[in-house]
């Protein structure tokens, strides 16, 4: 018997618009004169997990039957998906 688990996660940061000095039009527009904040934050987990069960049967000198049977299973998920925005106007928040 062999098995195997394989677990990944990884947390990514998004960020435009630090400070007030980049202009972002994500949900406002161009004409409304405001610059945007925006920062993303997904943590992603990735789990694999593979089983094998494998074996071997002599049945005589010259008879011999290697079998192997597999199960694997995979799941892949974003459990926590965070926006943060502030929309900043030329006389501030």
């Amino acid at each position: 018997f062999t098995s195997l688990f394989i677990n990944k996660l990884t947390d990514e940061v998004y960020e435009s618009g630090r400070n007030g000095e980049g202009v972002v039009f994500e949900e406002t527009a161009a004409s409304e004169g405001l610059n945007q904040f925006v920062r993303d934050q997904n943590i992603k987990q990735t789990r694999l997990w593979i089983n094998q069960l494998h074996g071997s049967h002599q049945f005589s000198e010259k008879n011999e039957l290697k079998w192997a049977l597999g199960y694997n299973l995979i799941d892949a998920d974003e459990p926590n998906r965070i926006r943060n925005e502030v929309n900043i106007d030329g006389e501030g928040f």
